[in-house]
């Protein structure tokens, strides 16, 4: 199919789901419910134990509990969620679900509000934006149940992120938290609903900033003295309108408007093995020029209609545009007493003269690229819930449809900065064989999404089958290329599954399922390399049991085939490999939550709860990988190697100590060492190349321990504190994209929360 005829499908696609979702004439209003369910995943911590499958709600009380800021320190307390950080402060969300890879986010669909957030969620899916844990009333994540009603990215599974709601009265909100490295976070929201004439309209204005200048410090220079600016600084604003329109059907029309702007003094270059030991929060010299600078706008228009007391409709218009630039070190050249040029990987792996360049102690050419790109996506999707029976057996129907497109665009350009031996740069010279010369593509997608599930109530049990279809137009174009004409293509993809929950009393609830799922290539891979989908069976069988009052346990073992494994094309975060199918990859596991609260079942007017969240996986190769990219994690990679970055063991356990007015908790964090490269080497070689490289190797295995407390002035005012990593305790914990970083040291955040 051409792009003519394309756009001609899709526009009537378009058409018919906007006469479905208008059809029929409003009328006068008579009698009205209060709202129409909002877009969720799960809907509320009460509705994991109907699940037909593993899925996690954390709720604005889980979420404030520990006083949290970064999210993968919040995603680690979910079982089968392993997150590899990067930055410290979580900016950029690197989360696997299950066994896929963690690099940012890119084989999880990520939402929010039931949105699709992630820049080009088919066209370039790694997650350079993630939303900001900080502004949500909650979030959900839901793993092998996932893969028909969510996509494109089903391998993996979804986390959607729930907003600040529109509150049901007048109510505001304030923030303000101190801490560390002049860490200063606020937030605040205002909103109400008001009854007229027109109906309900509901408002919500809001406001969150936080800034840092950073924990790591960059090595100074002659011409250099503001070594200790490796911070951010982000604002974000959002506006929320409601309307209950005065019909006789009920039906609400919600608008919602973000923004973010981030700007990050982050590098991709790391440190050796050897400094880290001696200083983790080293930068050095030549990374002094790095900056990421984005800004994402987020808009939606939805409606929901109850067409009949068993058939409700909610449509979504939406669009979203991401800019970023990262500017940052990318190789060096002209090395004075060494190569002509090397890899930042290369250099870091390699003592003497390049290390000595990297540290501002050597002269050389550092050649910095613009990694200058564009995302923006739009799209219509319809979902309808119908309830009905057929004898004695009652049925939950949901249809959805979605059209949608997205764009990643690529103009990237180099500047050299020409540095003599005492790290001075002497002179600069602006993009290197012209603006867009180290980057200039364009992908797009064009993607038709239909699913249908029923969820069939027999009794006690519940069986719900599935099925998505998916129909994608791809298009690549490379200015750059022999052969710069727009190429085209298209994949179709499906989905299927079935999974089941039996209450078998009010105690004990079983369930599971069994899953196939997809992972589509971005459009250069799928068109000019002949990339395939990437697919698996999930299988999961679990057990929630809440023997006593107080006291709730879920277990779930889980096994997942991974079949011709997608390697996305900026899986070191370098963006200057190729995307590919690795191979294949069985993982298993077994995942554990338990909570309990010993003084509940006694009602002593206090409340202590205790919790516990393992992970026990086993992620290998089937095979060897077929990767022979040098810039790929898994090249090398032999059958039975583990997966790179999915541990073994993680535990995260906590206990807390609350009475009227105050509450204090614990929480202690233990992740295993991890291979870093599927060739499972501790050694730092390349093993496609030969040659050094600091890519290669394990992190850590780590302890942590926080504290956080809380003291409420009256019912209105609460003051917070909290202390993260308190043993300071030293690992690292990623060697990407290039070379060992640490963890974030010992840190203290104190403030206060304002409700009015």
């Amino acid at each position: 199919m051409n792009r003519r005829s394309s756009q001609a499908s899709c526009s009537i696609c378009l058409t018919a789901l906007l006469a479905v979702h208008f059809a029929g004439a409003a009328s006068p209003p008579t009698n009205q419910p209060t709202r129409l369910p909002p877009v969720v995943v799960i809907g509320a911590k009460q509705s994991e134990e109907s699940l037909s499958g593993s899925g996690t709600y954390l709720g604005t009380e889980e979420l404030c509990a520990n006083n949290y800021r970064n999210v993968h320190q919040i995603l680690r307390q979910v079982p089968g969620v392993y997150v590899r950080d990067e930055e410290g402060y979580g900016l950029r969300q690197n989360a696997s679900l299950r066994g896929v890879d963690t690099t940012r986010s890119g084989k999880i669909t990520l939402m929010e509000d039931g949105v699709l957030t992630a820049p080009s969620p088919y066209s370039s899916p790694a997650a350079y934006y993630t939303p900001n844990i900080n502004r949500m009333s909650g979030m959900e994540i839901l793993k092998g149940s996932s893969q028909v009603r969510f996509g494109p990215l089903t391998t993996g599974g979804v986390i959607n992120y729930l907003s600040t709601p529109i509150p049901g009265h007048r109510e505001g909100f304030v923030r303000f938290q101190y801490g560390s490295d002049n860490e200063i976070l606020g937030h605040a929201w205002y909103g109400d609903r008001v009854q007229t004439s027109a109906g309900q309209i509901g408002y919500l204005v809001e406001l969150f900033t936080r800034r840092a200048d950073g924990f790591k410090h960059i090595d100074e220079t002659p011409d250099f003295h503001n070594g200790d600016e490796t911070g951010f600084m982000l604002i974000e604003p959002m506006l929320k309108l409601s309307w209950i329109l005065p019909t006789e059907k009920f039906q609400t029309l919600e608008f919602k408007i973000g923004y973010t702007d981030l700007e990050n003094h982050e590098t991709y270059l790391g440190i050796t093995d050897a400094d880290l030991r001696r200083d983790p929060t080293r930068r050095y010299a030549a990374s002094r020029f790095d900056e990421l600078n984005s800004d994402n706008l987020r808009t939606y228009l939805r409606h929901s209609i109850e067409l009949t007391g068993d058939l409700d409709l909610t449509s979504t218009l939406y669009y979203q545009g991401f800019d970023r630039n990262w500017y940052k070190l990318d190789s060096l050249r002209n090395i004075q007493g060494g190569p002509a040029s090397l890899s930042l990987a290369e250099a870091l792996a390699t003592p003497g003269a390049p290390l000595g360049t990297l540290r501002g102690a050597n002269g050389g050419t550092l050649r910095v690229r613009a990694n200058n790109r564009e995302h923006w996506l739009a799209g219509l999707e319809t979902v309808s819930h119908y309830r009905f029976h057929t004898g004695d057996l009652a049925h939950e129907a949901l249809f959805g449809a979605r059209f949608h497109t997205d764009v990643a665009r690529q103009y990237q350009w180099q500047d050299d900065y020409y540095q003599n031996s005492s790290g001075v740069i002497t002179n600069v010279q602006y993009a290197v064989g012209g603006m867009g010369a180290a980057g200039n593509r364009r992908d797009q997608t064009y993607a038709l999404a239909t699913f249908l599930q029923d969820s069939m109530h027999f009794g006690r049990l519940t069986l719900t089958p599935g099925v998505r279809y998916e129909h994608l137009e791809l298009e690549y174009y490379d200015r750059l290329a022999a052969d710069p004409n727009t190429r085209y293509g298209s994949l179709d993809v499906w989905a299927a599954g079935l999974g089941f929950n039996y209450r078998h009393n009010p105690q004990l609830t079983l369930f599971g399922g069994v899953y196939r799922g997809f992972s589509v290539p971005d459009p250069r891979a799928s068109v000019r390399d002949g990339v395939k989908e990437e697919t698996s069976i999930a299988t999961e069988l679990g057990v929630r049991w809440q023997p006593c009052v107080g006291l709730k346990l879920e277990t779930t073992f889980f096994y997942t085939r991974f079949e011709d494994l997608i390697v996305i094309d900026n899986i070191v975060s370098a963006g200057s490999g190729t995307t590919e199918n690795a191979g294949n990859i069985n993982c298993y596991g077994v995942e554990w939550r338990s909570e309990y609260d010993p003084c509940a079942a006694r009602n002593l007017g206090i409340r202590t709860p205790i919790f516990a969240a393992l992970t026990f996986t086993q992620a290998k190769l089937d095979g060897n990988a077929r990767s022979s990219n040098p810039d790929s994690i898994f090249s090398g990679g032999k059958d039975g190697n583990d997966v790179p970055y999915i541990p073994d063991w993680q535990l995260v356990a906590g206990v807390g100590a609350h009475v009227k007015r105050c509450g204090a908790d614990m929480i202690v964090t233990f992740v295993n060492e991890m291979y870093t490269t599927a060739n499972n080497s501790t050694v730092p070689i390349n093993p496609v190349t030969g040659k050094p490289d600091a890519r290669f190797g394990k992190t850590d295995s780590f302890v942590t321990l926080d504290l956080s407390a809380y003291y409420d002035l009256n019912k209105h005012i609460r003051l917070t504190g909290s202390i993260q990593n308190l043993l300071d305790e030293e690992y690292i914990v990623s060697r990407h994209p290039y070379g060992a970083r640490p963890g974030r040291p010992l840190s203290f955040l104190v403030g206060f929360e304002a409700k009015f």
